[in-house]
């Protein structure tokens, strides 16, 4: 009789203990359900309105253990994302409270990061919103200055090889998306002009040419601020280096998911640092693997076809920072 006691106990007590497991899981989830929505939300009221997101160290440290975790490349040294993606990570188990070995996913978790301080959708505005944006990038930007639905709307210079240090450099360039126009001084030539917004996007050519992701930032970041000086009180939008093919993205290790997820998340924080807006053009452009769908890759798996740049211009129409002065291009509500 007393064993059987005990082995009853016994039972009782495993339930129980497995019930308070149970409740101790549902409650963490509840909490970070809870803590999402509220980030989220934040971020987009703060965003839509103006307001730059503070960039603190708790999102930093998730970008900076994600990326440790898919890059090896020392400072002064080309980076690679290769060992990261062909390396299998242990499956992780959610239904237990003992502690796991093993990263999460890396590239998920960093993408997600640079998405919370990403301008959200507001409205829809027409094209005619674009009559006096300045869109400055390589050859990915290009195509806007050759396709439409902007090619005659917006103000180009998409340069051929650029990098941040092209126009730092005020180098000499041929406009290709302008009829191959020699540009003898190519800063020179932009702050000539008189935007109303600014569209860059630095990264495709860079993230093969500069030496580390260090130097990427590095020169970046000095032509962020040289277009701040130049232009005050402009809203400028920080554009994410666009996706490529999954086989662009298979064959150069530069191109991997988790490379490019970690690098827009870089400049994610260095916009919302600056006061800056975010345009995440992985959600604009990106397939549910996270790759350029075959249907609008190009030339070399990272270039994007004319069709593309009409995904990419609704995009951008449908999100923008609020302004009293864009309610006259407004298409669809609500905007505010």
């Amino acid at each position: 009789m007393e064993t059987k006691r005990k082995q009853r106990n016994k039972k009782a007590s495993g339930k129980a203990s497995d019930r308070s497991k149970q409740l101790l899981i549902q409650a963490v989830l509840s909490v970070l359900v809870v803590v999402l929505l509220f980030g989220n939300s934040y971020a987009a009221v703060k965003i839509v309105h103006g307001q730059p997101v503070i960039w603190n160290d708790s999102f930093a440290s998730v970008g900076t253990q994600a990326e440790s975790g898919s890059e090896s490349g020392a400072p002064g040294q080309a980076a690679s994302g290769a060992a990261s993606e062909s390396a299998a990570a242990p499956v992780q188990e959610w239904n237990t409270l003992e502690a796991q070995e093993g990263p999460v996913n890396a590239g998920a978790a960093v993408a997600a990061i640079s998405s919370m301080v990403s301008v959200p959708a507001n409205g829809q505005l027409s094209m005619e919103y674009f009559r006096d944006a300045l869109f400055i990038g390589d050859s990915v930007t290009e195509g806007f200055a050759l396709y439409e639905p902007l090619k005659s709307i917006a103000k180009v210079y998409g340069i051929r090889n650029a990098t941040a240090k092209t126009f730092l450099d005020n180098a000499a360039v041929l406009d290709h998306g302008h009829n191959k126009t020699e540009i003898p001084a190519i800063w020179d030539a932009i702050s000539a002009e008189k935007p109303g917004k600014i569209y860059i996007m630095i990264g495709t050519n860079s993230i093969v040419r500069d030496p580390s992701d260090d130097a990427l930032m590095h020169w970046y970041n000095q032509l962020l601020d040289k277009l701040m000086q130049t232009f005050p009180g402009i809203p400028i939008y920080v554009q994410g280096v666009t996706p490529v093919s999954k086989a662009c993205a298979e064959k150069n290790s530069n191109y991997s998911l988790t490379r490019l997820h970690t690098l827009n998340n870089k400049i994610a924080q260095m916009a919302a640092t600056k006061g800056l807006y975010y345009i995440d053009t992985h959600e604009a452009l990106a397939n549910d693997e996270g790759y350029l769908p075959d249907e609008i890759t190009g030339w070399g798996g990272m270039h994007i076809l004319p069709s593309g740049y009409f995904t990419w211009a609704d995009y951008l129409r449908t999100h923008t920072v609020y302004s009293p002065s864009n309610l006259q291009f407004l298409e669809q509500g609500p905007y505010g």
